[in-house]
């Protein structure tokens, strides 16, 4: 009975306070972004180069490429967390549908044995959905960590451009796009 709708109502409290943390680190960094364009602006000015605005630069620059990354991986748990909550939105809704049929004297057993089933056909097969949600969270860290990688490298391989422009493979099935559109 109840413990779907607790469970729904403290995913809903957990995304909200997500959504609230994004929205302020996503105000940070457009800040922290204008101050170095500011500050690229200057340097670019300045003549002799100056080394401290240099040094200042490239750890600004290098602090706002971490966080960044951070903004995005809390955006990825946002998504988790959202496709959690409708999940279980849509297990209290079956419920309350289940319950509802169970209520009515005259229906048929074996119909509402067919709604449990493809209740727990329709949950397995979101579970099968978050592993591949995972899994191309996975394979899209490791192509940007090669990537990186791959940066550091001497040149004089012919392929370094094509490695560099990997693109990760992102399935084209209708519905597999991933909450909130594209993937």
């Amino acid at each position: 009975g109840n413990e779907p709708q607790r469970e729904a109502k403290s995913l809903a409290h957990a995304y909200m306070r997500l959504v609230d943390k994004l929205t302020y680190d996503r105000r940070k960094l457009v800040d922290d972004q204008e101050s170095l364009a500011l500050m690229l602006s200057d340097a670019q000015a300045t003549f002799p180069p100056d080394e401290a605005l240099e040094t200042q630069l490239f750890f600004l620059r290098d602090g706002l490429e971490l966080r960044l990354r951070e903004f995005e991986e809390e955006c990825r748990r946002a998504s988790a967390v959202e496709r959690r909550f409708q999940r279980k939105l849509d297990d209290v809704e079956a419920e309350c549908e289940i319950e509802t049929v169970k209520a009515i004297d005259k229906v048929d057993p074996r119909l509402i044995d067919k709604m449990e089933e493809q209740r727990r056909i329709i949950r397995l097969q979101q579970d099968e959905l978050d592993q591949i949600y995972f899994e191309r969270d996975v394979l899209m860290d490791d192509i940007e960590r090669l990537k990186e990688e791959l940066s550091f490298l001497p040149p004089g391989n012919d392929h370094d451009e094509d490695l560099l422009s990997v693109k990760p493979a992102v399935p084209s099935h209708a519905g597999l796009e991933g909450p909130g559109g594209a993937a």
